[in-house]
């Protein structure tokens, strides 16, 4: 059929009502609750299937889109006006119709008679009002609100969103558009994209509601990117008025109990590219506080953050490494880090690696590092990065005075096999002939911790007494300090 023909087809299927509402569900990710429904035109033409897509353009090229918008809303708010109050229902509208000043008066009138309050509305709009005349949608829009419909910005994303005009409308919700979402799992770039749609919404205090929400993997990932509500055929296809209202009879708003929606049980470094907003604050607290050099470098192994102390250890502000490689920051180190960095990204994680070097003070500070070098990965399971702790082991020279030599130490020298590394401190002082007493002066621990940290060591090592336990551990025991109940002989 001609668009003519169609054109006049689709102004007989206006005034008879062959074009009804559809219903698909809105749930909220994180509890698996019904919140609302958005409406859906369909025609019920006798002869062919006419889609959505073609004939709601052609209703706003023949003008005929304000009497579609107007019967379509008084059918769906009608079906809706008895379904539980805490319901919504988000109706879209036509860049045509917020051209017109009367569409508030006109959207009030077909609401008339039907029960649904104002309030359980969300018109939603799309980007393509942008590039129209702004100052009168702007105008239409904020009285919309006034009458107390929410509004949602539709299809974010893709269209011709200009920020300082969105920051000027009153919206409520965003919504990413299907297209993003489909391919989430398998482009790193939806990904970033969803994060950040997900991100500006949360800092503008919206809603976030994701389209085309298939699988659950879809909706899984959704929740660990903090969007708040999903629609799509996971949930259910849009169905008619009276199939809808007999779903709700049976279950309620429980509307995907079989659905196993929540939080995941995710690492939490496989989310830094898309941490909820909320916990932005507490995690800076936590990264800048402590005395562990902390950073994050992307694939190309450029710093996209670090704590402070990270940047002390490397002599540089934090402002200086970011967008610079580790190469670049500090040259007399990655020669030896670059292995391990490298197999990082590959996957594998590198939980202690040593080395020695001249830290930024020059010659004479000798400094060691042990580092941890774990592969960032997203929610797809990509690398993307690697995430760096750094430890400066030197320190402890402070505490073993001359009987620990920094220059000459190594990892191997300060654990003992089989030991932590607390019980290892515990045994070197032992061998240098400290008491008791002496060693919990130089640890800062409490006496009887001390000897509850030999009591497991000799148990450890089916030790009788601490010569046996000092020979077990490969140490020299200086027999001079000992007492004479304790040069006993050991066991052969």
């Amino acid at each position: 059929m001609s668009h003519g023909g169609l054109g006049a087809d689709l102004a007989r299927a206006i005034e008879a009502d062959e074009i009804e509402p559809y219903f698909q569900p809105l749930v909220e990710l994180r509890t698996g609750r019904l919140c609302g429904f958005e409406v859906l035109a369909r025609w019920r033409h006798p002869t062919q299937v006419v889609h959505p897509t073609e004939f709601i353009p052609l209703a706003e090229r023949t003008r005929l889109i304000g009497p579609l918008t107007e019967r379509l809303l008084r059918r769906a708010a009608t079906a809706a006006a008895g379904w539980p109050e805490d319901l919504t229902l988000s109706f879209n509208i036509s860049p045509v119709d917020l051209c017109d000043r009367k569409l508030p008066d006109r959207l009030a009138a077909a609401l008339e008679g039907s029960g649904l309050p104002f309030n359980r509305l969300v018109f939603e709009i799309t980007e393509a009002v942008l590039i129209g005349d702004f100052s009168l949608a702007r105008e239409v829009v904020i009285e919309l609100r006034a009458l107390g419909a929410k509004l949602a910005l539709d299809d974010f994303g893709i269209g011709y969103a200009n920020m300082r005009q969105l920051l000027m409308l009153p919206f409520d919700r965003l919504k990413v558009d299907a297209s993003f979402v489909c391919e989430m799992l398998t482009r790193h770039e939806s990904r970033k994209v969803i994060s950040s749609v997900i991100g500006l919404g949360h800092n503008l205090g919206m809603a976030m509601v994701a389209e085309g929400v298939e699988t659950l993997d879809h909706a899984n990932m959704l929740i660990n990117l903090g969007c708040d509500v999903g629609q799509g055929w996971l949930f259910g296809r849009p169905l008619p008025a009276v199939e809808t209202s007999a779903k709700l009879s049976d279950a309620g708003c429980a509307w995907c109990p079989d659905l196993m929606l929540g939080p995941t049980a995710v690492d939490p470094v496989r989310l830094l590219e898309a941490m909820p907003t909320q916990s932005v604050g507490q995690l800076r607290a936590l990264y800048n506080s402590g005395p562990v050099g902390l950073g994050l470098v992307d694939t190309g192994l450029r710093y996209q953050a670090l704590n402070h102390r990270l940047a002390e250890l490397h002599g540089a502000p934090a402002s200086a490494h970011l967008g610079h490689t580790i190469a670049e920051m500090v040259p007399h180190l990655y020669s030896q880090i670059e292995p391990y960095l490298r197999r990082a990204l590959n996957g594998e994680a590198i939980s202690s690696f040593e080395s020695r070097w001249q830290g930024p003070g020059g010659k004479g500070d000798s400094r060691v590092l042990v580092a941890s070098y774990q592969p960032v990965r997203d929610a797809a399971d990509e690398v993307v990065g690697v995430s760096i702790a750094l430890i400066d082991i030197s320190q402890f020279s402070r505490d073993y005075g001359k009987s620990y030599d920094p220059s000459q130490a190594s990892l191997g020298t300060l654990r003992i096999p089989g030991l932590t590394l607390r019980q290892s401190e515990v045994m070197r002082l032992l061998a240098t002939g400290r008491s008791v007493k002496e060693i919990a002066r130089v640890l800062n621990l409490r006496g009887d911790t001390v000897k509850s940290h030999l009591a497991q060591i000799y148990r450890l090592l089916g030790a009788r007494n601490r010569v046996e336990a000092i020979l077990h551990c490969g140490l020299v025991v200086n027999i001079a300090t000992l007492g004479d109940d304790e040069k006993a002989s050991p066991k052969r």
